[in-house]
């Protein structure tokens, strides 16, 4: 599993460009690290450009590009991509912007180089009506009607992109994940894993295993494509993609759920509570029997004195919270669902803890997270993976006592 690390980043910027490069690129915006979006205004111009490249950057430079591509049928370093996307009417506009970089060439010479670019385009004051439909499937349906488990039968069903045709076959997989990874290609009797255009349907045979090419990683969606993906893991970006459930008579496993984490907002009283609880799933992890969570607030581990935050449909790892009594209870328990009722286990988080020590008058001292305010660090160290400097922060607005920070 290969892990993002943010640290040597500090804008991202967004351009138009013709190449996955940013070759004649048009800026369409910065945005500060932990940004991860940025909206494009009605009536941007394309000029013919058909990629949306992201850099990340530092006062060094760029890093690599990573690109999204746009129009309809466009071919980059070898891959042909089908999707495309909806604008409305465009108007003309005139920009200039200039940037200088420096970065390594990563190739067997590494060696460096600073590269001077000008990117500028000039319209003229008409418009243009770009009209293109996104070639993926809608609706994308599936019942298990295999009561055995990590078995699956039944029929996969689909509606078609707008502009069927332009569509030349389909291809439905089990995959792990939204990325196609460790998938298989879904077949039947009558289609040998190709489905024509026209055809918005297959039927996976009773008795199909729920699997992947992986052992260790189970099939925990459904993809349909509009053309082959190819090997590999393949952006989500370009499938339908639908929840495998996997319909037995059983209720889920114990939780498969790895970590809870949950910051109380409401930290010095043990009645309401306030924030977004979130839970994080292991590698491997089988999503499979599961239809929902339930998240409950309990007097302990064990599920005394329930109380239901909210159900979670699965694919979804949080909730968050507005102000919500409480009432006491100190433990947060999720448990995994199904049509058959609940995991006999649950994962368990004590977020507000209480202890008491016998002296010759009982003493009960309670704890609770604060959170400071106004954290700032400059590192000071130019070496990678290395830091120095002064971490500085404001105390939290309460008057409650704290004794240390971590």
């Amino acid at each position: 599993e290969v892990l993002a690390d943010y640290g040597f980043s500090e804008t991202y910027t967004v351009y138009l460009a013709r190449s996955p490069t940013g070759e004649d690129g048009v800026l369409l915006g910065t945005v500060p690290l932990g940004t991860n979006s940025l909206v494009i205004p009605a009536g941007t111009e394309l000029d013919g450009r058909q990629l949306i490249v992201l850099f990340a950057e530092n006062s060094y430079g760029q890093s690599v590009s990573r690109y999204f591509e746009l129009g309809t049928t466009t071919t980059i370093t070898g891959t042909t991509s089908s999707q495309t996307v909806t604008t409305s009417t465009v108007s003309a506009t005139t920009s200039t912007m200039t940037s200088t970089t420096s970065r390594t060439d990563t190739s067997s010479s590494a060696t460096s180089s600073t590269t001077t670019r000008t990117y500028s385009t000039t319209s003229t004051a008409t418009s243009v009506t770009i009209t293109t439909t996104a070639l993926v499937v809608s609706n994308l349906a599936f019942t298990d009607t295999d009561a055995s488990a990590n078995s699956v039968g039944g029929v996969v069903s689909w509606d078609p992109p707008a502009e069927e045709s332009s569509v030349v076959e389909y291809r439905v997989y089990m995959s792990y994940d939204l990325e196609n990874t460790y998938s298989v290609l879904v077949q039947d009797d009558t289609y040998s894993g190709v489905i024509p255009s026209g055809v918005n349907q297959i039927t996976i045979p009773t008795g199909t295993v729920r699997g992947t090419s992986d052992a260790a990683y189970p099939a925990n969606y459904l993809l349909v494509y509009t053309s082959d993906p190819g090997s590999g893991s393949v952006p989500s970006y370009k499938a339908a993609s639908f929840l495998l459930y996997d319909s037995t008579n059983d209720v889920p496993p114990d939780s498969v759920i790895d970590s809870i984490t949950f910051l109380d907002e409401v930290p010095n009283d043990p009645n309401w509570v306030r924030g977004t609880i979130t839970w994080n799933l292991p590698e491997g992890y089988d999503t499979g029997f599961i239809e929902e969570w339930g998240v409950w607030f309990a007097d302990d581990p064990s599920g005394t004195n329930l109380e239901l935050a909210n159900y979670v449909p699965v694919g979804t790892n949080k909730l968050s919270l507005t102000t919500t009594e409480v009432a006491g209870r100190a433990w947060i328990l999720i448990y995994a669902m199904n049509s058959n009722g609940d995991s006999v286990v649950a994962a368990t988080l004590e977020f507000y803890t209480t202890t008491t020590t016998s002296t010759a008058t009982a003493t009960t001292t309670t704890t609770w997270l604060v959170k400071a305010l106004n954290a700032t660090f400059t590192d000071g160290d130019p070496e990678a993976y290395f830091i120095d400097g002064v971490i500085q922060w404001s105390p939290p607005v309460t008057s409650d006592p704290y004794t240390h920070w971590r």
